[in-house]
């Protein structure tokens, strides 16, 4: 859809399976590196009940990422379910939780994100 409608950029899958160490790292070095790049754009994909407590959000849910605030580590999400959410910030702790908490049907991790990046981007 983003050659239809002229846009150059790559599109990147990044799976979390979970909450090691690791993950959290690699996950802020990405949302760090994207508040730098006007043309980086992040998609969660998540369970959202992590967030919400609302059983009925345990399900995946895909969210663009607004913001991250390295300073208190911290994730902006611009909530899709507009109808009972406004968009919130979490802690990446917990974003990289909700991320590595989703599975398929098969009990397979399933979250992760969606990195688009625009071939015409810019570095701050």
């Amino acid at each position: 859809s983003l050659s239809t409608y002229g846009v150059s950029a790559s599109v990147r899958t990044v799976p979390v399976a979970g909450t090691a160490p690791a993950s959290v790292a690699a996950v802020r070095k990405l949302l760090a590196d994207g508040e730098l790049s006007d043309g980086d754009f992040l998609i969660a994909l998540y369970m959202q009940s992590v967030f919400t407590g609302d059983p009925e959000g345990a399900v995946g849910v895909y969210a663009p990422v607004g913001a991250f605030d390295p300073a208190r580590d911290a994730v902006l999400i611009l909530e899709t379910d507009r109808k009972y959410y406004e968009p919130y910030w979490v802690s990446l702790n917990a974003f990289v939780n909700a991320l590595g908490s989703l599975r398929d049907a098969e009990g397979k991790p399933a979250g992760g994100l969606v990195l688009i990046r625009s071939k015409a981007a810019t570095k701050k």
